[in-house]
């Protein structure tokens, strides 16, 4: 669906998806996080940066407690954050995270 273009229909499923991960999992958990970073990927695309970075900051503090900050899938989300930051003009605070991703 996100690649088609239909981003609101690609979201509405993965927070389905989000709902009954929640309801499934116990947190933290790593699907949770990647089903976040999903949401977050939609909103990235329809400029909703906020959102984004709300989603991205939960998903790095899921994969922290659960797959740990040495985990690819942690630095692939600080990158993820680093650039949301980078579209609202937070550079500094954008440069940090690329390097802790590191």
């Amino acid at each position: 669906l996100h690649r088609t273009g239909r981003l609101e229909d690609a979201e509405e499923t993965h927070r389905e998806a989000l709902a009954i991960q929640r309801k499934t999992f116990v947190l933290p958990h790593p699907e949770v996080a990647g089903t976040l970073r999903n949401i977050a990927a939609l909103r990235t695309a329809r400029h909703r940066w906020s959102e984004a970075e709300q989603l991205l900051a939960e998903a790095l503090e899921l994969y922290s407690s659960s797959v740990g900050k040495a985990h690819p899938y942690h630095a692939i989300t600080l990158v993820e954050f680093a650039g949301v930051l980078v579209a609202t003009g937070r550079l500094a605070e954008a440069a940090t995270h690329y390097a802790e991703a590191l």
